[in-house]
């Protein structure tokens, strides 16, 4: 059986624009994801880019280092924060309790002294009320025999 040369031209004819129609919409899908893969990629650095500014005020790190790595660099950053304050806090809670029992002692220290004073005031007190009581008694006695003089004599 033989088939006309024309019809197999034809055939070939179409397949060969069909493959070059098809050629083109991948080159030109290609061009388009080339374009947004280098789209992407400059949106990528510049993200970094803000990052790595935003950062630089608070970390010194290599500019050649990944968004991973700078992430990892601000892990051990905040964990070793943790672990000084943790410390920090540790000393401050000792010297806090150093402080309320050297309170506690001068407290009571202060309250033996207060009362160690009013009892030497009230000591006192009562020389100062014996005094008292011996003089008005003794003023006493020389009125009585003041008025008994008077009236005597």
């Amino acid at each position: 059986k033989n088939i006309p040369v024309d019809n197999v031209n034809r055939e070939q004819d179409e397949e060969i624009n069909q493959l070059r129609t098809e050629l083109y919409t991948l080159t030109n899908k290609c061009a388009e994801l080339d374009e947004a893969n280098h789209a992407w990629q400059q949106f990528q650095q510049a993200q970094l880019d803000n990052f790595r500014n935003k950062l630089r005020d608070h970390f010194s790190f290599d500019e050649n280092l990944s968004f991973d790595q700078i992430a990892q660099l601000i892990i051990n950053q905040i964990i070793k924060e943790r672990e000084d304050f943790n410390q920090q806090y540790e000393i401050l809670q000792k010297t806090n309790d150093e402080l309320r029992s050297e309170s506690e002692t001068n407290l009571e220290t202060i309250k033996e002294s207060y009362i160690n004073t009013i009892n030497e005031l009230n000591q006192e007190l009562l020389i100062i009320k014996d005094e008292l009581e011996k003089q008005t008694n003794t003023l006493n006695q020389q009125q009585l025999i003041g008025k008994f003089h008077s009236l005597y004599y």
